[in-house]
């Protein structure tokens, strides 16, 4: 009988109604993919625009969930078994292609129309997958690929942001704007926020902005002006007919990075502010696997840590929709999956080439080793490493003894064979007198022989 477990399906068009959690069949891996167990899962507005029928291309029915780390359970070929049992992010850019400029016509973004994260198992390409940087949370890590990704590419591949630029990000209450505002702060950019409430414009300070403006108010972009005169690079996600007052806040010859149309689009453009000023209007979406690879290895570095609003549990995930869908978030909305621990308490086993899986036999079950729970791994670790000590200290202990039984027994040789030199002296000394004393003797002896003559 096949296992089931636990998956949000968007079943058919009509929004919310149709937003469930469901039981499906545990997926398998064909050759060339890998199962991950999935211990956390992050939402985009992605999911939100997908649910709301206002994305492209929409298929029904669909898993939603472009955000995941988990364990790498079972491979679908024996050349990806160095994945089981490591943790594990996913890229959720599929089919980029081969111009790192831009995505190929066969780019599709993971959580639909490919089955996503929102499931307590998934199955993805191989080639998607990263190891897990270990100073991250299972909830932090899970909320850093698609951010992480769309927030590198617009910072630095497009917007080429350097020490000491000033930029402009807007709508920092999103999960993007949030990976960008802190890439911009670690290499030393001056940088303001835009928002649309208060306390989000007062975490943002507190976090380290060098200032910013509620958009609500009044005359936002002129007060902007007037106290930074000018920015190098605006990154903004909203679009609309906020673009036309953006343009006017960047200095001649800067740029605007667009990543979304939160907005919509403009009613117009001021093409005259554009050429006139000889500004770049870039846009940008998701990145390459170079760029995914760069920034795994930029945060690992930096040990930078995506922000997290609220970590819910798979159950509440509705809620964490909800929540998005206000706009009350800052930062990231993380779902996790309760890990029965009698899946991890199972022995971890190298793959067979028996279950390795053929073309023909793509479905069936090719390599499975469950991993531990991070505390058991930490516990193995300690184990691992106390038992090394130890080993080291006897070791080291035994060497000692060695040296020491080494010392000892060359000293007793050279104590042996000065008291014999001195025994063999002494004794040669005693005949020598001896030998004198009996010559001494016998000449006095002759001496008497020849008076009595």
């Amino acid at each position: 009988m096949a296992t089931k477990i636990k998956a949000l399906v968007l079943q058919k068009p009509g929004g919310w109604s149709n937003l469930m959690i469901r039981e499906i069949t545990k997926p398998r891996p064909k050759p060339g993919e890998v199962l991950v167990r999935v211990f956390a899962a992050a939402l985009n507005h992605r999911d939100l625009w997908i649910v709301e029928g206002q994305y492209a291309g929409i298929r029904y029915p669909t898993i939603l969930g472009s955000d995941g780390c988990g364990v790498v359970e079972r491979t679908g070929s024996m050349e990806d078994g160095h994945w089981i049992g490591k943790e594990v992010i996913i890229n959720p850019a599929i089919n980029w292609g081969p111009d790192p400029r831009a995505q190929s016509n066969d780019f599709e973004i993971l959580g639909m129309p490919r089955k996503g994260t929102f499931a307590e198992y998934v199955v993805v390409p191989s080639d998607r997958l990263a190891v897990k940087p270990e100073h991250l949370s299972y909830a932090e890590a899970a909320a850093l690929p698609l951010a992480g990704l769309t927030a590198y590419r617009a910072v630095f591949t497009q917007a080429d942001v350097q020490k000491g630029d000033k930029v402009l990000i807007t709508g920092i209450g999103g999960g993007v704007a949030q990976m960008a505002f802190l890439f911009a702060k670690t290499v030393g950019a001056e940088v303001w926020v835009t928002t649309g409430s208060e306390w989000k414009l007062a975490r943002a300070l507190e976090s380290g902005a060098a200032g910013g403006v509620n958009y609500q108010e009044a005359e936002w972009d002129t007060q902007l002006l007037r106290e930074t005169g000018g920015f190098d690079v605006i990154i903004d996600s909203a679009g609309g007919d906020q673009l036309n007052t953006l343009l006017k806040l960047l200095k001649p010859g800067r740029i605007l990075v667009t990543y979304g149309a939160t907005l919509g689009r403009p009613s117009g453009l001021d093409l005259h502010r554009v050429f006139w000023r000889q500004l770049c209007i870039q846009g940008t979406t998701m990145g390459n696997d170079e760029e995914f690879a760069e920034m795994v290895a930029f945060v690992q570095k930096h040990r930078i840590k995506p922000v997290i609003d609220t970590v819910y549990a798979f159950d509440q995930i509705l809620e964490a929709f909800d929540v998005m869908r206000r706009g009350m978030q800052f930062g990231k909305l993380v779902v996790e999956f309760q890990v029965e621990d009698d899946f991890f308490r199972r022995r971890r086993r190298a793959p067979k080439a028996a279950e390795v899986s053929t073309a023909k036999e793509a479905a069936e079950p090719v390599t499975e080793a469950p991993a531990e729970m991070p505390e058991q791994q930490e516990t193995k670790k300690k184990k691992t490493v106390t038992k090394k000590k130890k080993g080291a200290q006897q070791e080291k202990k035994r060497a000692t003894k060695k040296t020491k039984a080494a010392t000892a027994g060359k000293t007793k040789k050279q104590t042996a064979k000065k008291t014999t030199k001195a025994t063999k002296s002494s004794t040669a000394k005693k005949r020598t007198t001896a030998k004198k004393a009996s010559a001494k003797k016998s000449k006095a002896k002759k001496q008497k022989k020849q008076k009595k003559k």
